[in-house]
């Protein structure tokens, strides 16, 4: 039957967004909303929900990092309960463990496994393992690591990021496009991008310019301390090398969204402290901070947050690879990403919360088996393809009114942007005379005031004199035989009538000096007015600011038409290949299983079936050491000294497991990560690139020390405990279910069965076997 109009998928988004007025009881989950937009996008068949053997094994990689015990397996299959799936996940996202596998996740993703240049690695797992076990929302901590300068010893190993990137601007512009906007920007440094048309060379250098003005900064008292220091000044420009292009004082902004506001400091008042050599520059507006603050407002940013947060536990993003969002790589489901996008800031950017959505969706807990549909209706599918060519019609529509509202809000922009460069050209020299009228006013007050003070100077001066010269004179009339006295009477005389002179000439310039003010003060008025007159004529700054706005809202909302539109485009085809699949079946069986592995991995692209995940390197050595029974041995030792320590005597009976739990992983992480770093430096890449296949990682499994020494019976270990099992089959069922986590087949006891018949070295044997299985494809997976 045909499915569900695709303009349903709209309608339900606008409902959602459009539900102010409804109250939050009438909304359904975020999980069920999810899987509405994935039931109303699918094309042909759906895989069924996993087994509980699989969703056991899927859910613990995917949260501890690790295959759970084969205690944990047997009780969780053996569980009758309709919840046990949620209340699983429920207690991963709460344990000690999930704070462990995310805080080595968040390493790799972010630092990319690079030497550490400042801060340790211990000390920055130590900082993420806190942030995640204290709920740090997500944006906060972006926020964190993008700003912090390594001065402030507790936040100091959020500098991490900065210092072992030796604060390089290039390194660091294409890292933060890449990690925190999901874009790798890398090729259009010096040209506008040559394969995507999105990513333009303006877009780099906004960028950079929020980020060239920090460095590393070694602190003279202290060798070992690096710090991250910033200065007040320094632009950005650019110049294509293919085309030309100039841009000069680029205006700092983030990836397709719009310039950030920037205050600007008082001349002179621009630094906390300004840098020397010996002194770490800190301006009062750090352009790295202003970069920080955008997280908050940028859905760019909560785009890929989101796209990032399923790529993990899905194994591929909405959008893939998932640093390459742009119109020509749409997402899988454009609904769900812009879903997940609008529900990160309701979630708080709270990790544990929206995984537990995506991890209580049908869409994660689909199997990885899907079989092909066996005489599938053609006239169904005719119809359903007749559906979508209608609903094409609509979207091609609603595209092409989105280009022009686009093209229409781009055009004001241009032209508003060229008046104001028209402006500037047209009013720079009004607004050099108006300078100059405005210097010539200040000068001349200036003048006038020395004027005024010299003659209120000049005042007591001219009063004390002529005071002293008329009692000179009357003294010299009443002593007329003084002629001493007389000379002296005589001179003060003359002094009064100089000094009275010289304040009335005083008082004659500030006259003049203030009649020249008026003349002054009316060029500049004049001055003025011709610049106000002329201005009036050019927009305002203030309305490119909401040109760009308009312009940036036009096209995220055509871009979301291209996605709409792209993802019918895929249903199509897909459609059209199930039709030829169907028809293949009559006639050539062959060639229908051949175009089935195609639509497999097309429908596993759709959500439609799970993929199958290959193990990180950090989960496939925790894995291991789960299976072997390493950890098991850790824990013991753990638990044996933390049962000593006054916080865990102290506490209730109801709280002694879980504070059992948080004290004693840090000690069994310690004992474990000398492991844990031997399997990262063999099998780890980048993020998503761990699974290799190199000599020397089959020399390190297949003749390496440490697993022969894991493989050996010690107290507590797997080898131990199936040597114990006096029956094969038991022996199979704890093995498969402690490496494998699922119960043995019937074929496998046999085979275990078969194989240990004969040995009389049943230690080696059994470590032999139990060699096989952890070195087995389906071990090395996640299903």
């Amino acid at each position: 039957m045909p499915r569900c109009c695709w303009l349903l998928s709209w309608m339900l988004l606008a409902a959602t967004a459009a539900s102010s007025a409804v109250s939050a009881a009438d909304i359904a989950p975020l999980h069920q909303r999810i899987d509405q937009l994935f039931d109303q996008n699918a094309v042909g068949p759906v895989a069924e929900v996993c087994s509980d053997a699989d969703f056991v094994r899927r859910v613990w990689l995917d949260l501890a990092g690790m295959i759970p015990t084969a205690e944990e397996t047997r009780t969780f299959l053996a569980d009758h309960d309709a919840a046990k799936r949620q209340k699983m996940i429920d207690r991963l996202l709460a344990s000690p463990q999930f704070s462990r596998h995310m805080t080595l996740l968040l390493d790799a993703t972010i630092n990319e496994r690079r030497p550490d240049k400042g801060i340790t690695t211990a000390d920055w797992q130590g900082y993420l393992y806190q942030a995640v076990s204290a709920g740090k929302p997500l944006d906060q901590l972006f926020r964190d690591i993008i700003a912090a300068d390594g001065v402030e010893e507790k936040q100091r190993p959020a500098a991490k990021f900065m210092l072992d990137r030796d604060c390089e601007p290039n390194v660091v512009t294409r890292d933060v496009g890449r990690l925190v906007f999901g874009m790798d920007l890398q090729c259009a440094q010096c040209h506008d991008h040559p394969l995507v048309d999105d990513y333009l060379q303006a877009d780099y250098y906004g960028l950079y310019a929020l980020v060239m003005r920090s460095s590393v900064f070694a602190d003279p008292k202290n060798k070992n301390s690096r710090q991250v220091g910033e200065t007040a000044d320094g632009e950005a420009s650019f110049k294509s090398v293919f085309t030309g292009n100039t841009g000069d004082k680029v205006q700092p902004r983030t990836p397709k969204w719009l310039g950030l506001v920037e205050p600007v400091a008082k001349k002179g008042e621009e630094y906390v402290s300004k840098p020397t050599r010996d002194v770490r520059g800190v301006p009062k507006l750090s352009r790295r901070q202003l970069l920080a603050d955008s997280f908050e407002t940028s859905l760019i940013f909560r785009r890929n947050l989101a796209n990032r947060i399923w790529y993990q536990v899905m194994g591929r993003g909405l959008v893939h690879p998932v640093d390459a969002h742009h119109p020509a790589n749409p997402p899988a489901n454009p609904q769900v990403l812009s879903l997940l996008a609008a529900e990160l800031p309701e979630l708080k950017y709270d990790l544990r919360a929206m995984l537990r959505e995506i991890l209580l969706t049908n869409a994660y807990q689909r199997s990885c088996e899907l079989a092909a549909p066996q005489n599938p209706d053609i006239a169904a599918i005719d119809a359903e393809l007749q559906q979508l060519e209608t609903t094409r019609g609509s979207l091609v529509m609603t595209r092409d009114q989105q280009k022009a509202k686009w093209d229409e809000a781009l055009a004001k922009l241009k032209e508003s942007k060229q008046k104001l460069a028209d402006a500037a050209k047209t009013l720079a020299p009004l607004q050099t005379a108006l300078t100059a009228a405005q210097g010539e006013v200040t000068k001349a007050q200036a003048a006038v005031k020395t004027a005024e003070a010299e003659v209120e100077k000049k005042k007591p001066q001219t009063a004390a004199v002529a005071e002293a010269a008329a009692k000179a004179k009357a003294a010299a009339e009443l002593i007329k035989e003084d002629k001493a006295l007389a000379e002296i009477a005589a001179k003060l005389g003359e002094k009064a009538a100089t000094v009275a002179d010289a304040e009335k000439a005083t008082a004659k310039k500030l006259e003049a000096l203030a009649a020249a003010v008026s003349p002054l003060t009316a060029k500049e008025k004049e001055a003025q007015t011709a610049l106000d007159q002329e201005a009036a004529a050019f927009p305002p700054p203030t309305q490119i600011v909401e040109l760009e706005s308009a312009e940036r809202t036009a096209n995220l909302e055509f871009n979301n038409g291209l996605y709409d539109l792209a993802d019918l485009e895929a249903r199509v085809t897909l459609t059209k290949l199930l039709k030829q699949h169907a028809e293949l079946q009559k006639t050539d069986a062959a060639g229908a299983e051949r175009l089935w592995n195609q639509l497999r991995e097309e429908l596993s692209n759709r959500g439609q079936v799970a993929l199958l995940k290959p193990l990180s390197a950090e989960q496939f050595a925790l894995s291991t050491m789960q299976a072997a029974g390493l950890i098991a041995v850790q824990q013991t030792t753990a638990e044996t000294s933390v049962a000593k320590v006054e916080e865990w005597k102290n506490a209730s009976d109801a709280d002694k497991p879980a504070v059992m739990r948080k004290l004693s992983e840090p000690k069994v992480f310690d004992g474990l990560k000398g492991n844990l770093a031997e399997f990262v430096r063999l099998y780890g890449g980048l993020p998503g690139q761990d699974y290799q296949a190199t000599v020397n990682q089959a020399l390190f499994f297949g003749n390496g020390s440490v697993l022969e020494t894991w493989l050996k019976p010690t107290p507590g270990n797997l080898v131990t405990r199936l040597q114990a099992k006096t029956e094969p089959a038991e022996t199979a069922d704890e093995m498969y279910h402690a490496i494998l986590n699922r119960p043995a087949t019937a074929e496998e006891q046999t085979a275990v069965t078969d194989f240990l018949k004969d040995r009389t070295d049943r230690p080696v044997a059994i470590a032999e076997l139990v060699w096989a299985l952890l070195a087995s494809a389906e071990f090395r997976f996640n299903h």
